[in-house]
């Protein structure tokens, strides 16, 4: 099934949410739609489900417009951030609710009615066996008789999983799914989801602020500010290649390091020390250099072609380490991902020296968007923009 979502845009009163917001889906692609809180992502998704009416724009499934149909109508299943489960019904209840709603009338529904009609009894019997189908999906089938309190987040996130799933719906719609769940459980839950998904090939729409599960997730994200599509690409694409400083600084953990810079003739300033540089296009301007952290290359303090530095703050993690700088070229201070072993022997208040990594940096120029140049290593190790 493909999804494609045209020039929508919504207000709520006086105030704007969505601008024009296009987005196309393949058959069985999963799509993270990733941004701050308030952007418009929810909205969005509640206008793809048929929850909420579009100002302007048109949503097609199959390339047919659906803004018409009621949600019942569109074939599409919908998990919410609260789960919605009824608490008192139970697991298997719970699941089974789309199917009963769906293919049983309101008579049909009452306690005792498949010993009167052996249809009835023939589809409560078929629905059962595609309850204990969709349990079996999500390793739920032994707390089928329990009810929703005596669950714990994560059960009860794949009990609403299973609902949503349970009817086989054209489209699959995730809003913030996981963000109820702790830390340890948000990693283990987004890996069964990623899973599941591409096992089924179901066509997914996934909202979430949180951009390690869109990175992990989806096969392409959807990057949105105050109510626009900012970027769209696969995650190498949007951590590689940011399209503006909004999108490099929310993407990526630990943020991008942002240096301010100039420009003038054919070289390059950062902090007043000069590099070369040749990229068609530059005209003598401020500019920002974004350097991904693992891009910040630590170095001696007396190399007088290294930015000084001096540490702040040194995080041991283990495996890696995280050291907090401060440098005059980044006002707001800034990060290096090190080697556990050096991070180790780094004190807080060090002269430190920082190279740039050839990768992991870009240029922005004016109103924030990305230049399009390259930093590879010259011959004597300073760095050269080259377009």
């Amino acid at each position: 099934m493909t999804l494609g979502i045209d020039g929508i845009a919504k207000s709520f009163g006086a105030t704007p949410v969505l601008h024009d917001v296009t987005l196309q889906l393949g058959d069985g692609e999963f799509l993270a739609v990733v941004g701050p809180s308030g952007c418009g992502k929810s909205t969005l998704l509640r206008i793809v489900a048929g929850l909420e009416p579009a100002d302007r724009g048109t949503v097609r499934i199959d390339g047919v417009p659906v803004d018409h149909l009621p949600p019942k109508a569109r074939d599409v299943a919908m998990v919410f951030q609260s789960y919605a489960l009824y608490p008192h019904m139970s697991v298997a209840q719970n699941i089974a609710l789309p199917l009963a709603m769906r293919d049983l009338g309101r008579v049909q529904r009452l306690p005792g009615w498949s010993w009167i009609s052996p249809r009835t009894r023939a589809r409560r019997h078929a629905i059962v066996g595609q309850v204990r189908e969709a349990a079996a999906m999500l390793e739920l089938e032994p707390l089928l008789d329990r009810r929703p309190g005596q669950l714990s987040g994560g059960q009860r996130q794949r009990v609403a999983l299973a609902r949503a799933l349970v009817r086989r719906p054209r489209l699959f719609l995730l809003d913030e799914p996981l963000s109820n769940l702790d830390a340890a459980l948000r990693a283990q839950t987004r890996n069964e989801i990623a899973l599941l998904q591409r096992r089924l090939g179901v066509t997914t729409v996934y909202v979430t602020h949180d951009q390690v599960e869109a990175m992990t997730m989806a096969s392409r994200i959807a990057v949105m500010f105050a109510g626009r599509v900012e970027q769209v690409g696969t995650p190498a694409d949007i951590y590689e290649r940011p399209a503006s400083v909004a999108v490099a600084e929310f993407i990526g953990t630990p943020r991008i390091n942002l240096l301010t810079a100039r420009v003038e003739g054919d070289r390059l300033f950062v902090a007043g020390r000069p590099r070369p540089i040749a990229a068609a296009g530059i005209a003598a301007a401020d500019l920002l250099l974004g350097v991904r952290p693992e891009a910040l290359l630590l170095a001696d303090p007396a190399d007088t072609r290294a930015l000084p530095a001096r540490v702040s703050h040194v995080e041991y993690l283990g495996s890696e380490g995280l050291v907090h700088l401060h440098t005059d070229a980044a006002p707001a201070g800034a990060v290096a991902r090190v080697e556990a072993a050096r991070a180790a022997v780094l004190r807080p208040d060090q002269a430190i020296g920082l190279h740039f990594a050839p990768t992991g940096m870009h240029l922005f120029g004016a109103g924030g968007r990305r230049i399009a140049a390259r930093f590879p290593a010259t011959g004597d190790g300073v760095l050269a923009a080259v377009s």
